[in-house]
């Protein structure tokens, strides 16, 4: 994934604003070239989204760092289950 595209993804979450990788409260990454860094800016975004319910992310090389971060992001963020 461009850092463009990232950074606009990032926004969008943090923002609860529509993003074509979100489609009825579930964002799928796993279409995406996804590494640790662009996971944490995800997990960081996503601590402040409360429209996302479900996250798809598979087959992924985000590394410790970044399942770290996701992991905790999820413990501010009480929508996604």
């Amino acid at each position: 994934m461009e850092r463009g595209e990232l950074d606009k993804l990032a926004e969008d979450l943090a923002n609860n604003r529509p993003n074509n990788l979100v489609n009825n409260g579930i964002l799928n990454l796993s279409s995406c070239d996804l590494d640790h860094e662009g996971a944490i800016v995800v997990a960081g975004a996503l601590e402040k989204n409360t429209t996302v319910t479900t996250l798809h992310i598979r087959d992924k090389e985000i590394g410790n760092k970044g399942a770290i971060a996701l992991a905790k992001s999820m413990k501010k963020n009480t929508t996604v289950t």
